[in-house]
């Protein structure tokens, strides 16, 4: 370098010193970073528990069974025969494990056991079975036969 820009630099240099010592900031290197930690791994969650069989589940049984009642009542509020037993076949598979597992516990004698499990629910069963039981459905297609298989098709399988 030339000794002319070597006394520039150092002139340059003395006069930043003097600036920052007059501010009154330090001529301080900063701190240095922490290091940057390795991302920690999430925890995995919990295993998840398959559900415990239906007919064990009573509580889970008996909403599942309200809500059958329900469907059952809706698919009646028709008196066109042929759209109840459409709507009612559809339910058969949807509510077959329903029927399966309600169907086992009355063999099982755990009826009282049930009972207790819709008791919460008995309003809500109540207003299912008026529905069933005042259903234009039910008073007009009781004698087709058809209407009576799918309607049979939704208790327990023999």
């Amino acid at each position: 370098m030339r000794r002319c820009c070597m006394r520039w630099a150092a002139a340059m240099i003395a006069l930043a010193a003097a600036a920052m010592s007059a501010c009154g900031a330090a001529a301080t290197v900063p701190p240095p970073r922490p290091p940057i930690a390795a991302p920690i791994a999430p925890l995995p969650p919990p295993p998840i528990e398959p559900p415990r069989p239906l007919d064990q589940d009573l509580p889970r049984l008996a909403g599942a069974v309200l809500a059958l009642q329900q469907e059952v009542g809706r698919a009646l509020a028709t008196p066109d025969c042929a759209g109840a037993t459409g709507k009612l076949a559809a339910l058969q598979p949807r509510y077959a494990e329903v029927v399966i597992a309600a169907g086992k516990v009355m063999r099982d004698g755990r009826a009282p056991e049930l009972r207790r499990a819709v008791a919460p629910h008995q309003a809500d069963f109540d207003a299912a079975a008026r529905t069933i039981a005042q259903s234009p459905a039910l008073a007009s297609c009781a004698e087709d036969r058809g209407f009576a298989t799918a309607l049979d098709g939704l208790g327990e399988p023999r």
